[in-house]
């Protein structure tokens, strides 16, 4: 190979790489540019940009299929039916598609949950009927969390009271005895969607013993959450009444 013809090689390859560059930070810059615009809390018109920005700021959201495919109407207008599936964190993924004219949401269908869809079925109800897509990722999210949160106190009080027989009868209940002191004691950590998107959650205790429940056990256990706050106000409760 001649010098001149390796020279016109480095030199195209320059040229191409120098190109490469100056449309990434078009790109970038137009990106940029539109969420800039969109900081007047105006939503991105176009669904497929909404959802990738989404993860920008949702760090537990991850969108591993997103396919769109348009066809005309007979009123020639064009319909865009867009598939998705996501998960949040490693618990809960979901399969969703719907539909777009001009922008405009006109279907939205869940397809697949990983959860019971009893637990959702408010919020999923809720947004199949208005289509909104927003309130469909943030109770979603939300419920994720909750649900994360509330595996993480059952396994923390296992640990803390590894003397006591632990058990998690249910995702939502978590049962503690003592067998020296002849004491059950039973927390309920319910998720529901009382108020939309966002769910809401309650942590109530039922005390047992020979004699019976104990009562206003629940009321003690309430004032300490309030006091020291979940986890702590729990661990409290705990030592106080199954020593």
């Amino acid at each position: 190979m001649s010098s001149d013809t390796r020279d016109q090689l480095i030199a195209s390859r320059d040229a191409l790489l120098a190109e490469y560059k100056q449309r990434l930070r078009s790109v970038q810059t137009i990106r940029y540019s539109k969420l800039v615009d969109k900081c007047d809390t105006l939503p991105l018109l176009d669904y497929t940009e909404r959802l990738e920005c989404l993860q920008e700021f949702y760090p537990l959201l991850k969108i591993h299929s997103l396919k769109k495919h348009g066809f005309t109407t007979s009123g020639q207008s064009n319909v865009y039916v867009t598939n998705v599936e996501l998960s949040i964190d490693s618990d809960f993924s979901m399969s969703l598609q719907y539909s777009t004219e001009n922008s405009r949401m006109l279907d939205l269908k869940i397809i697949q949950l990983s959860h019971s869809r009893l637990a959702l079925d408010p919020l999923i109800q809720h947004c199949e009927r208005t289509y909104n897509l927003s309130f469909l990722f943030l109770g979603c999210y939300e419920y994720t969390r909750l649900c994360k949160s509330r595996a993480g106190l059952w396994s923390n009080l296992a640990i803390a009271f590894g003397y006591l027989t632990t058990n998690t009868t249910s995702k939502s209940c978590f049962q503690l005895k003592s067998h020296k002191a002849n004491h059950t004691l039973k927390i309920r950590y319910i998720i529901e969607f009382d108020n939309l998107p966002f769910p809401s959650s309650a942590v109530s205790v039922d005390l047992e013993s020979n004699s019976g429940s104990t009562p206003h056990a629940n009321e003690v256990c309430s004032a300490l959450i309030r006091e020291y706050g979940l986890e702590h106000g729990l661990i409290e409760f705990v030592k106080a009444v199954m020593s």
